[in-house]
């Protein structure tokens, strides 16, 4: 979303609280893509576009600062960090180790009814898929992976593995051909793995599932820079000479000038 985009900010659930939202919803837009790395953005942009005072958005932007999502400038604007597919492959090197040590204690510790629930899960997802419902399958594999972490009895390395979660918008990888339907075979793999208390085998099958994760992620990551450039060109063709982008282009309803950010509906849905 550049600051003469008609996009919109999607703001979470009712339930959160403002800063909450306003974290969701500006998270989600910078791991979209969609909040502009180009543009240098103001607290009053961002309060307006999602329809909050400043205060509940400065201090989720204090606290996206401290993930490495946000930079702020010396004249107090804010500028999107974007990753990069190195950025993504550093991740998940991280990702492999840190889940796969919880997937190796979770291999011993695991209840019975811990297994049941990620059985549970798992059914649900399948069904989620068959529906089509992307949203909610991203929440039901977020679900059936603490799950099995959390039996691992370590909360400073759940924590830990939770903190990589936020470096990227998995959600977005779920609507890509054939990725939900072999993550879904993946994870029935790995809770026979598990359900034989095979260490082992658990975690280089978590290892292998993690991998795939990459793979999509790097493609989602290629296909979005590809179609920012896209945006670009297409930009830079509609401009006059002599003129900038922005003076040749043709302004569509709800257009803005620069600076200025469509107002967000505060009911809109959350994406996370």
């Amino acid at each position: 979303m550049n600051a003469n985009s008609a996009d919109t900010l999607l703001v979470g659930p009712g339930y959160q609280t403002k800063t909450e939202r306003a974290i969701q919803a500006i998270r989600d837009a910078i791991l979209r893509g969609s909040l502009h790395p180009d543009h240098q953005w103001t607290v009053g942009e961002l309060a307006e576009q999602l329809g909050m005072s400043p205060t509940p958005v400065r201090e989720a932007i204090r606290i996206l600062q401290a993930e490495g999502l946000l930079r702020q400038t010396p004249h107090h604007t804010i500028t999107p960090i974007t990753f990069t597919e190195q950025d993504i492959i550093d991740v998940f090197e991280l990702r492999v180790l840190l889940e796969g040590l919880a997937t190796r204690l979770a291999a011993t510790r695991m209840s019975d009814a811990q297994f049941a629930q990620a059985a549970a899960t798992l059914e649900r997802m399948r069904i989620a898929y068959a529906a089509k419902d992307w949203p909610g399958i991203h929440r039901l594999n977020a679900e059936w992976h603490l799950g099995i972490y959390q039996a691992c009895d370590n909360p400073i390395l759940v924590e830990s593995i939770q903190n990589l979660w936020k470096k990227f918008l998995w959600e977005a990888l779920w609507s890509l051909p054939t990725h939900s339907a072999v993550s879904i075979t993946q994870h029935a793999t790995i809770l026979e793995a598990l359900q034989d208390r095979d260490e082992e085998r658990s975690v280089a099958l978590m290892a292998a599932h993690l991998r795939h994760g990459e793979s999509s992620a790097v493609l989602f990551a290629q296909s979005q820079r590809a179609r920012h450039a896209d945006g670009r060109e297409r930009e830079q063709g509609d401009a006059i000479p002599g003129q900038s982008p922005e003076v040749g282009r043709p302004k569509e309803a709800g257009h803005r000038e620069d600076g200025e950010i469509e107002n967000l509906p505060t009911d809109a849905a959350s994406a996370t």
